[in-house]
């Protein structure tokens, strides 16, 4: 019969082992973005939902990422309804930093956000031509402000 000693020191050492087992695998996640589509702020249904992680993040806000170098394979798409509203979610990593949403060349924000959340909508004739991308890029820390440190890229269809 073994001492409650030997036992609780066997469990230890197991539970210790399974600790730097599970640790080795651990990589440091990138921020996401959440997308959605609500009318009236109502229930979200699965089909109108897009969570993304960057294309582009650097660690460090001081940094700079280059858009040029983020081309993702694919795009994920937001299928919405001409006047839905559409609601942007980020990390609050990311609203730290401060962040913008575009629609190409143009913002939709007037000023760098440092909420962790901004909604508009498009109208029949923003969606008349087809799809849109929708960036959305995070801005980086003191002298690089104004510069990317982080870019996520999302296609808008219509429903």
């Amino acid at each position: 019969m073994r001492s409650f000693a030997t036992r609780r020191a066997g469990l230890a050492l197991a539970a210790a082992a399974a600790l730097a087992v599970s640790l080795t695998g651990c990589e440091k996640p990138l921020p996401s973005v959440s997308m959605f589509t609500t009318t009236n702020l109502t229930v979200l249904s699965s089909e109108n939902v897009v969570r993304e992680e960057a294309i582009c993040w650097a660690f460090d806000p001081a940094e700079r990422v280059e858009a040029d170098d983020c081309t993702p394979d694919q795009l994920p798409t937001l299928k919405v309804v001409p006047g839905d509203v559409i609601g942007i979610s980020v990390d609050p990593v990311v609203a730290d930093r401060t962040w913008y949403p575009a629609i190409g060349e143009s913002a939709l924000s007037g000023a760098p956000l440092t909420e962790t959340y901004f909604r508009f909508t498009l109208t029949e004739s923003d969606l008349a031509e087809g799809t849109l991308d929708l960036r959305v890029v995070a801005l980086g820390a003191g002298d690089k402000e104004s510069q990317a440190s982080g870019l996520w890229v999302l296609r808008i269809a219509r429903a």
